[in-house]
């Protein structure tokens, strides 16, 4: 369950890299008045958010596991 958690916080990192980089394509897009461009890329971030967040919540219920099995196996 270890390696689990480490696999999904490495895919974490890489999601957060490439929000940084899609926002500032979104932001670039609109500064050159490219709205089309700069929606598909907004739409983009914004489905990439929703897949981490339900990352970050597998890998929260992950670690709630590992520590309930750790506190049963102490007993």
């Amino acid at each position: 369950m270890e390696a689990q958690i480490q696999h999904l916080e490495r895919a974490l990192n890489r999601l957060t890299d490439r929000d940084k980089a899609l926002f500032s394509k979104v932001v670039a897009a609109y500064s050159k008045h490219d709205i089309q461009r700069a929606n598909v890329f907004a739409n983009e971030l914004v489905e990439m958010r929703k897949m981490a967040s339900f990352m970050m919540n597998s890998k929260l219920a992950l670690e709630r596991v590992v520590l309930r099995l750790r506190t049963v196996s102490e007993l």
